[in-house]
This record gives C-alpha cells, structure tokens and sequence, in this order.
C-alpha cells in the first residue's frame, strides 16, 4: 500500500476502507501525461499567480491547472483545496459542503477559464 493510498484511507472507518481503496484503485490507474506544452503552461499558469499575489501554490497545482485548460472544453476539477485553485483563471461553478461529526469538507467544482487566462497572461508579457 503506497503512502498516498494510507492518507486517503487515514480517517475513514475500517469497515469503509475497503471500498474506498477499490475507488481510490480505479482512480490511480489514470495518470498525468508529462507533456511539454502542459509544462509550458504550467510554467505560465505560476507566472500569473506569482504576479497577482497567489505564492504558494505548488508546481503540482499549477501542472494541474495546465492540464485541465489543454481540456478546458471537457473537464472539470473537483478539490478540497480551494486556495491552490484561484479565480483568477477557474471559475468556481459550485461547492458541495459535506457536514460529518468531526468536520466539515468543501470540495469546490473548477472549470479552466481560457479568456481569464489570456487576459492575465498577456498582461504580464
């Protein structure tokens, strides 16, 4: 079992971890092509936020990024980690808030918005 697999599985109860690892199984067979031109983008995607203010997001984050815009037509992200994905470039279309007994999760739903992309891009050019 890798170290990713034991932080999904961390908080969930042991009759659940089963059917979460199945999940999380299916999930991991897809992997991130390394591409030059979502490298690329990547690179201009953490250019903008450097420039607007947005430090501290990953490189991982902006490659995610760049990669949700060469789909940006077809794809959409779903993530806890709403501050790693600013509306500077995404448009958030929803939040679903879950309310357990130890916490609430927002998993916040990102579209790629390319006309917001080109704007700052070019402004910092």
């Amino acid at each position: 079992m890798s170290l990713f697999n034991l932080n999904f599985c961390e908080a969930v109860k042991q009759k659940n971890i089963l059917a979460k690892l199945a999940v999380l199984n299916k999930l991991s067979e897809a992997t991130l092509p390394l591409m030059p031109n979502i490298y690329k983008n990547a690179i201009e995607i953490s250019n903008i936020y450097s420039n607007k203010s947005n430090n501290g997001i990953s490189f991982v984050d902006c490659y995610l990024s760049a990669f949700l815009k060469l789909h940006s037509k077809t794809l959409l992200l779903a993530t806890i980690n709403n501050k790693d994905f600013p509306q500077i470039i995404h448009d958030r279309l929803n939040v679903l808030t879950i309310d357990t007994k130890e916490e609430i999760i927002n998993i916040g739903f990102y579209k790629f918005n390319e006309d917001s992309f080109n704007q700052h891009y070019s402004s910092i050019r």
